[in-house]
């Protein structure tokens, strides 16, 4: 937690700037080489955020997508969670992905 807390996306000046009228942003999951769970945000093939992945974290979803949309202001479209990150995002209970809103 403590590395977490640290390395985490707090302000939406720690983003990139980017190029784009409307940019609909990505929300995935991997595992590295070292075993480490990681949520990516990504705009296409650009990963433009990676921190440590929690499971069952929809309110961390949804504090990033507050960070995006204040950098990106109304070129924010959405924020969609990709299939592999689904397990993670939502815990053991599907159900709460009615809970998720992309935009």
């Amino acid at each position: 937690m403590n590395r977490f807390e640290r390395e985490k996306l707090r302000n939406p000046d720690q983003l990139p700037d980017l190029e784009g009228e409307s940019l609909e942003f990505s929300w995935d999951f991997a595992e590295d080489v070292s075993e480490e769970n990681y949520q990516i945000i990504r705009v296409g093939d650009v990963e433009v955020w990676r921190e440590l992945a929690f499971f069952d974290n929809i309110s961390r979803f949804n504090e990033i997508k507050a960070l995006l949309k204040q950098k990106y202001g109304p070129r924010f479209k959405s924020l969609t969670p990709t299939d592999a990150s689904l397990d993670w995002l939502t815990g053991d209970h599907y159900h709460k992905l009615q809970n998720v809103s992309r935009t």
